[in-house]
């Protein structure tokens, strides 16, 4: 199981679950999105069909309460014979007013206004003698028959009326005003209501409830949709949509428009009892989406399992192969699967290698041999080439002086100063054979911490009067900061001569010899620089090597010598030099 979670298992394990929680998560956005479009259009056509059905109901209901007005305000009728008259017969109205009514269902009160707007006749004694000359239900109902919606009387009561002409034409005898009983209307739109949570409201045109439906005729006076989204689609054949009612919940509404009247008929839906249905569906979703990803998630470590422990196990032959160890075969479990073929071949080429190994060792070892004794005899070729030729010249001098000597018949001063050659000669031999003894034998550092600062201004002080005499002008750039380094300060001390010697041989006569020291992130620089003759590009890269020198009377050994010093020390040194422009000494200690 650990090698699961390990290089390409980890990877493909990864991989596969990213790719099977993301598609299992796509499909179940989808799926929900479908449901949850799904359930609202389901829910949507259900309110449309409702409310068609209510509407077509309330068509026929209005139509009915027409035609029984109609039939009282008739031509010829005892209304119409009775405000023919000048001094109509009220109490003969009044009785066939209380016929009719108790003949009309649909009615709760009937009266009857001249063309004055004065109530002569009426079912309800509170409209007797009620002047009506300014009131909407009047002022209509001399033209023609008109539901006169909500109407407001003196005890404060809303109430619908329906009023239309008595002897309908251009000469109307007075008006009949009925009250609608909407306990009709209530039991009807209740009895059509078969959805939970659906409520049924018929509003005016001023949007005033006419039927509040279930909410009680008390609680719902003003309609709570002016706000709503639905009030700008009133006009529209069918629209459904979400909005906030007069609880705060939302509700998922419609509104239709009765034939031949200004109403509106709104249904509504408690939007939760829908979203209901999509939480079931959510929910079994959510369940069965969990349950598939497990079972992936299982299939795919069985998977990946399958393929990282053969891997695995290749990768361990592989990495003792890299660490030299050859002895041991790779084995993976036996297949016919590429990791099992690869295996094979894999521990073939161990086994070849291992071979080829062995042959090769024994012939590197002889190789090695035969390289070092060449190198071994190569190094005392080049070591005795060059002190023949370093050692040829001054015994060829001594030979020709001794010549001279024995032919010579020179006073005594001539012969002397002929020794004295001789003896300088020796003398040269004598520092030759020293220095190459000094080179060749290892250094043995006495190391201890130097003050960088101190030590330079103490080795330049024996040359500040050579300096002084050939007109050069010594540049000494340290920082405030004292810089330690570990060293010896005896074989520092000789290299820094001999570097400090050479930029001053290089000047002549004039010029400036500059040290600066400086700190950097990887150590600590010092750069020692001239501005001499500088050095050819051609001898630059050889000015380290042994017995190489450009001066006529040099061993070659001086800048060789340190090289190895400042070596030994760890530290790197470099030359930066142009002909003509001066030669810089580069030299990075270790901090």
């Amino acid at each position: 199981m650990t090698t699961l979670f390990r290089g390409i298992g980890w990877r493909i394990f990864f991989s596969f679950s990213m790719l099977l929680i993301g598609l299992t998560l796509v499909f179940s956005f989808v799926a929900l999105k479908f449901v949850q479009k799904t359930s609202t259009d389901n829910a949507a056509n259900e309110l449309r069909v409702l409310s068609v059905t209510l509407t077509e109901q309330i068509h026929r209901y209005t139509k009915r309460i027409e035609a029984g007005a109609k039939g009282l305000s008739a031509t010829g009728g005892v209304i119409d014979t009775e405000l023919d008259k000048d001094s109509p017969n009220i109490k003969r109205l009044n009785r066939f007013l209380e016929l009719k009514l108790s003949q009309i269902p649909f009615f709760e009160s009937f009266s009857v206004f001249n063309t004055s707007g004065l109530c002569i006749a009426s079912t309800d004694p509170d409209w007797r003698n009620l002047p009506a000359e300014r009131e909407s239900f009047f002022i209509n109902g001399l033209r023609h028959f008109s539901f006169a919606e909500i109407f407001e009387n003196q005890d404060k009561d809303r109430i619908l009326l329906i009023s239309l002409p008595v002897n309908e034409g251009p000469d109307p005898h007075g008006v009949l005003v009925g009250g609608v009983k909407l306990s009709f209307l209530y039991d009807l739109m209740g009895q059509q209501l078969g959805l939970k949570g659906a409520e049924a409201f018929l509003l005016d045109s001023k949007l005033r409830f006419i039927t509040p439906s279930q909410s009680g005729p008390d609680e719902l006076q003003q309609s709570h949709l002016v706000g709503t989204p639905l009030v700008q689609h009133l006009q529209d054949e069918f629209w459904v949509g979400k909005y906030l009612n007069y609880k705060g919940i939302e509700v998922l509404g419609t509104v239709m428009r009765p034939a031949d009247n200004k109403w509106y008929l709104v249904l509504e839906r408690d939007f939760s009892e829908v979203a209901g249905q999509v939480s079931q569906v959510k929910q079994a979703l959510f369940l069965s989406t969990l349950g598939l990803l497990v079972v992936l998630i299982i299939v795919t470590i069985i998977l990946t399992t399958s393929i990282t422990r053969p891997l695995q196990k290749l990768m361990d032959g592989a990495r003792r192969i890299a660490a030299g160890d050859l002895s041991l075969p790779v084995i993976v479990p036996q297949g016919n699967d590429e990791i099992s073929f690869l295996a094979e071949e894999f521990d073939r080429m161990r086994a070849r290698v291992a071979a080829s190994r062995g042959r090769l060792i024994e012939q590197l070892e002889e190789s090695e041999q035969r390289r070092l004794e060449s190198q071994r005899l190569a190094a005392i070729g080049t070591l005795a080439s060059s002190l023949a030729h370093e050692i040829r010249n001054p015994l060829n001098a001594i030979s020709l002086l001794i010549a001279q000597l024995e032919r010579s018949k020179q006073p005594e001063d001539a012969k002397e100063k002929m020794i004295n050659e001789m003896r300088q000669e020796l003398g040269r031999l004598d520092r030759l054979v020293s220095d190459i003894l000094d080179y060749a034998r290892p250094l043995q550092l006495q190391k201890e911490s130097i003050n960088l600062q101190a030590f330079i201004e103490s080795v330049t002080t024996f040359y500040r009067g050579m300096l002084e005499s050939k007109k050069l002008h010594l540049k000494l750039q340290f920082p405030e900061t004292p810089i330690f380094i570990e060293g010896d300060g005896d074989k520092l001390r000789q290299a820094f001569v001999n570097l400090i010697k050479n930029g001053v041989e290089a000047m002549g006569v004039s010029g400036e010899l500059s040290i600066s020291l400086d700190v950097l992130d990887r150590g600590i620089r010092c750069i020692i620089s001239d501005n001499g003759v500088g050095i050819d590009p051609k001898t630059k890269g050889r000015l380290f090597d042994l017995f190489f020198t450009t001066k006529d009377q040099g061993t070659g050994l001086g800048l060789s010598m340190v090289k190895k010093i400042i070596d030994a020390h760890g530290a790197k040194i470099d030359i930066e030099s142009s002909p003509g422009k001066g030669t810089s000494i580069i030299m990075v200690f270790p901090r």
